[in-house]
This record gives C-alpha cells, structure tokens and sequence, in this order.
C-alpha cells in the first residue's frame, strides 16, 4: 500500500512539474508575443489586430491567474508597459493632427474636428477595456467563481453578484496605466479650442458634451442589455467617460472664463464710449446679441441649456446694472438709459427663455422711465408763460373763486390773457419745435433707432400740456373769444412737417 502511495505521488509530481513548464513556455511565448505585436502596431494598418490574436489565450491567463498569480502580474505589466505607449502615441498624434487642423479651419469645423478625437479616445478606451476584462479576466475573483462554476446554473446565477467583488477596480486601475496622459491630452486640446475664436470656449463645452451625453446613454444601453446587475455595473465602469467627464469639466471652466471675462470687461466698454461724439449702444450689448446668436446655434441640442440660461441671467444682469451706472460727458443720462435698455430688452426677449422674463420686465421699466425723464426734463413746457398763467388760475379756483369769476381779477383777466397769448405766435411755436427737434436728433444716435419714438412721447406730452391749457380756458373764459395760438390738429401737422423735414 504504501509503495503505491509513493508511486501516485512520485507521478503526481512528475506531471506538476510537466504543467508547470508548460504554462512557464505559454508564458513566455505570450510574454514574447505581446512585445512582438506592441513594436508592429506603429506599422499596422490594423487596429487592435493584436485583440484578436490574444484573445484564444484567455482561458490560460484566467488559469495563470488562479494558479501563478507571479506569472500572471508579469503578463499583466508586460502588456501595461509595451500597450501605454503605443496608445499615448496614437492619442498624442490625434491630438497633434488636430490641432494642426484647426490653424486653418473655419469656425463651424472646430466642432467636427474635436469630436473626432474624443470619438477616437472613447473607441480606443473601450476597446482595450473591453479586450482587457475579457483578456485578463479582470473584476473578478476566479477562484470564487469557479467553486460557483461547479453549482447548478440557479447557484450559479445567485452568486455572480459575489464573483464580481472588486467591480470596476482591476479594470479601472489597469486602464489608467494604459491612458496615463489621456485626460492630459483632451484637456491641452478644449484649451487650444477655446483658443480658437471668440466663442471656442463654447464650441468646446457643446461638442465634449454632447460626447459625454453620448457615452452615458452608451452605458445605459449595455447596462439595460446586460439585463442584470452585473451589465449595469459594467456600464457604470467605462473609463472613457472618466476621461471625457474630465475633458468637460475643463471645457466648462473654460467657458465660464470666457464670460466671467466678459462681465469684467463691461466698465471698459463705457469707457470707450465716453470717447465718442454720441453714447449711441454700449458695445456690450451688441456683444450680447452676437452671444446669444452664437450660443443657441453651437449648443442646439447639446443638452446643456442650464448653463447656457445661467451665462444670459449673469450677462444680463451685469448689463443691466452696467447701464444705471454709465455716464457719458455729451450725451444725457437718460438718453444713455433708454437707448441701451430697449436695446437690451429687445435682446432678452428675442430668446424667449422664462429664466429671462424679470429682467426682461426690468429692462422695460427701466426704459420707460428713462424717456419719461428725458421728456420731461428736455421738452418741458413749450408755453411757460401760459402755463404759469394757469397755474395761478387753478390756485384761484382751488382758494374758492368760481372758475367763471377768476377772469375779474386783475392778475387773470382777459386783457392779461391776451397779453399772454400774443407771446406765442403759431409760427413762434413751430420755431420752438424745431430747435427742440434739432436737439433731441443731437442727443439721440443713429444705431439706437429712438428718434421718432421720443419725437412721438414729446407730441403726445405737448398735446396732454394743450389740452389741459384748452379746458381751463374753456371753462374759465367761456365767451371771451379766447384760443390757444395752434389747435390740436395744428400740433400734430406741425409735428409731422419736422420729422418729415429732418
């Protein structure tokens, strides 16, 4: 009994050791190939041709990786070692490729140009993930998974949770070894198209985003055909989103750069328009109509209109305030206010966004008020003298004189009246007009388009002034044969003459 015994365990030993120099030649004929084929992919015109002639050896490295776990760390680091730099050339080269593009690509290829490369890094990055889970059998504890592998296929299904408990870590880790300057790359190249042009900034976050929407819907979708926990996971564990979350990130740094630069440069812009005849629009403002154009045509369906919504309120905002502060040594205050802020407001409601609506109102308001100001304070009372004759008049009657009395005192009399009245000849009342216009056309600016608007408040207050006068004479001096020197339909005609004039 116990020769046999010692003859099973002289043959046992005999074929451990045959094993084990079988597996140590596999080893090196893989550790050989793998160097073999990192040197021939520089001159490989196809991709990931060594996937496919590593694959069969699978089912030995999950052996390797249960039995020699030594043997199976040097395949793993010679792959990391001889992979990660046949990668960072081929995502360098991308990279270099398009930066050399966009020196002398128009503004609407830079979108197609960037994505390019981000679609090569996410195929390059799953790719080899995927090869290395399955290659490398990776996230998965094989010793426990093939006590399971012996259970029913019920077993089996209720402990593929447990198989899976490092999820994501080994394949995370061993990517990051073969993408060490990924991130670095796709960061250096969103700031080279920030660079491009005054809206790269944006170009960049559209475009990466859009990628980064792309890719989570990606994962979903594996997560939903997995049909299990474990597909999800999988999903969840893409490391090319990491790469191309980080690529956003820096692409939305970026473009809140580009409008916090903005938000700065707003007291400049006063400032340079203080060196101009007229104050005319704020070169801001017209700079916020040529955004807002810019940013709904480059982030139309990108998904990012939180941020988009965000830029305009900061804008806004700023300009708005920017504007009640804004002072200019040959134009108006008010004139300053109310053509920048119906220029505003017209640019805030053109984009139709409920997240605009307030300072839409405020803008409006602001505007109304201004051109009230400046009626009141440039056109004033054409008919002062009347006007102060009335004005005694209505002191009079509020005192307790009947109105049809008030023409028996000496101060209000109908002589005084006349007096008053001969002031202010129909066509001395026309001259007025004209110098009056002459003045508004001097503080108004072309680009503001608000002539004819304040023209038309100044006739409407004359006409208001006109009717009061005319009633108060009407009431007060009922039968004297008393009028004003133009009538209602006078003021307009004569107002219509001017602007048509000018």
């Amino acid at each position: 009994m116990k020769l046999e015994e010692a003859q099973m365990q002289k043959e046992w030993e005999v074929s451990k050791e045959s094993v084990e120099e079988m597996a140590a030649a596999l080893a090196r004929h893989l550790n050989n190939a793998l160097i073999h084929l990192g040197n021939e992919a520089a001159h490989d015109a196809r991709p990931r041709r060594h996937h496919a002639e590593l694959l069969p050896y699978a089912p030995f490295m999950k052996w390797l990786k249960d039995m020699d776990e030594k043997a199976y760390d040097g395949l793993l680091k010679v792959y990391t070692s001889t992979w990660a730099r046949v990668l960072e050339r081929e995502v360098r080269a991308a990279g270099e490729a398009a930066r050399g593009a966009l020196l002398a690509a128009p503004d609407h290829a830079v979108d197609h140009i960037l994505d390019q490369v981000l679609s090569l890094v996410e195929t390059l990055c799953n790719a080899e993930q995927d090869f290395c889970t399955q290659f490398f059998f990776l996230d998965v504890d094989v010793k426990n998974f093939n006590v399971q592998s012996e259970g029913s296929d019920g077993e089996r299904s209720e402990g593929g949770g447990e198989g899976r408990v490092r999820q994501g870590a080994e394949s995370r880790r061993l990517m990051a070894e073969l993408f060490p300057s990924v991130e670095q790359e796709l960061v250096a190249l969103v700031g080279h198209v920030e660079r491009h042009d005054a809206y790269g900034a944006m170009r960049a976050l559209a475009c990466v985003g859009r990628r980064v929407l792309g890719a989570e819907g990606g994962a979903a979708a594996e997560g939903g055909a997995a049909g299990g926990a474990a597909g999800g996971a999988a999903g969840e564990a893409r490391w090319a989103r990491a790469a191309l979350a980080a690529a956003a990130v820096a692409a939305k740094r970026g473009a809140d750069r580009a409008v916090a630069d903005r938000l700065a440069a707003l007291p400049d812009a006063v400032k340079q328009a203080a060196r101009r005849p007229k104050c005319g629009v704020l070169s801001f403002v017209s700079e916020l109509e040529e955004l807002s154009g810019a940013c709904e045509q480059i982030f139309a369906g990108s998904g990012r209109r939180a941020d988009v919504e965000r830029w305009y309120v900061m804008l806004g905002g700023a300009m708005v305030r920017a504007v009640a502060l804004a002072e200019h040594p040959r134009t108006p205050r008010p004139v300053l206010q109310l053509e920048n802020y119906h220029r505003l407001q017209a640019a805030l409601a053109a984009l139709r966004l409920p997240a605009l609506d307030a300072l839409r109102r405020e803008c409006r308001q602001r505007y109304t008020e201004a051109l009230r100001s400046y009626v009141t304070q440039y056109f004033g009372r054409p008919l002062e003298k009347l006007t102060q004759f009335f004005e005694g008049v209505a002191e009079a009657v509020a005192s307790g004189v009947r109105e049809d009395e008030v023409c028996y005192r000496a101060a209000f009399s109908k002589h005084e009246l006349r007096r008053v009245l001969a002031m202010y000849p129909a066509p001395e009342v026309r001259k007025s007009l004209h110098r009056l216009y002459r003045t508004v056309e001097k503080h108004l600016s072309e680009e503001g388009g608000l002539l004819q608007v304040v023209w038309r408040a100044m006739q409407e207050e004359f006409i208001a002034q006109h009717v009061a006068l005319q009633a108060r004479v009407a009431a007060c001096y009922p039968a004297a044969g008393l009028a004003l020197p133009l009538s209602t339909d006078d003021i307009l005609d004569a107002f219509s003459d001017i602007a048509r004039q000018h």
